[in-house]
């Protein structure tokens, strides 16, 4: 299929209640590229790949990253792969964004960023995008790894002009593992890249901003006779909600 051939995405935005929600906006990345939409009275969207670039191009079975939020600081992303047909119907419910949910909101977007990133899926397997160190890790086997954390959250109370807010701080430590160093590196690279250049991806009213906090080079040595060398970039980013 070619990226000029129509391609739509619709649907309904509602509430965490159910309810329709009018003036939301609906976003689709692909590629590094964002479209978006503004719901209507009746909480409907429309998104038409085909006005993408001229240059990207996509194919059903793609993968597509779908954020959606409100000016009420209500948030959600979906992850939309096997998309068959040429066309895609997609309704959306959207969860408060409290303290309570941040860990999940927060992990869940970088794993959405990761899986739906073209270059980092060239080093990567998704099934390889996890939340733990796996035991064949630790053997010495299916290598490269990426690792999302579960995050800290730590929360101040700031005066923002004549009003006092609360300003949620969430770290979340990304570990890429491999075998060779070349190509830890590269891998490091593009989840660096995927994670700054969708950094308006976690953005929505004044929801989130992230930024790369430091970042560290390692090796050692697995397995039950420590005889696998293996390479491990650690990489710490803070997001921040203000609420």
């Amino acid at each position: 299929m070619s990226g000029r051939t129509p391609f739509p995405i619709s649907g309904k935005l509602y509430d965490y209640r159910g309810a329709i929600v009018s003036g939301g906006t609906v976003k689709v990345t692909y590629g590094g590229y964002d479209l978006s939409s503004t719901t209507n009275s009746s909480g409907d969207y429309a998104i038409e790949l085909a006005n993408l670039p001229a240059s990207m191009d996509y194919a059903n079975g793609a993968s597509f990253l779908v954020t959606a939020y409100n000016s009420n600081q209500f948030y959600s992303t979906i992850r939309t792969v096997s998309v068959s047909d040429g066309f895609l119907q997609l309704d959306i419910q959207l969860l408060p964004v409290n303290k309570s949910n941040m860990h999940t909101l927060v992990q869940k977007t970088i794993w959405n960023i990761l899986n739906t990133d073209a270059t980092v899926k060239f080093w990567i397997p998704a099934v390889n995008i996890i939340d733990q160190i796996p035991a064949k890790l630790l053997q010495g086997q299916g290598f490269p790894y990426i690792i999302v954390h579960s995050p800290t959250i730590a929360e101040e109370a700031l005066t923002l002009g004549p009003t006092r807010k609360t300003q949620i701080k969430i770290n979340i430590v990304v570990e890429i593992y491999d075998r060779k160093q070349c190509n830890l590196r590269s891998l490091a690279d593009a989840v660096r890249n995927a994670i700054s250049t969708n950094q308006n991806t976690t953005k929505g009213a004044t929801i989130f901003w992230s930024r790369l906090m430091n970042e560290s080079l390692g090796h050692s040595y697995v397995g039950e006779e420590d005889t696998y060398p293996v390479w491990n970039m650690r990489q710490t980013y803070e997001f921040r909600w203000f609420g």
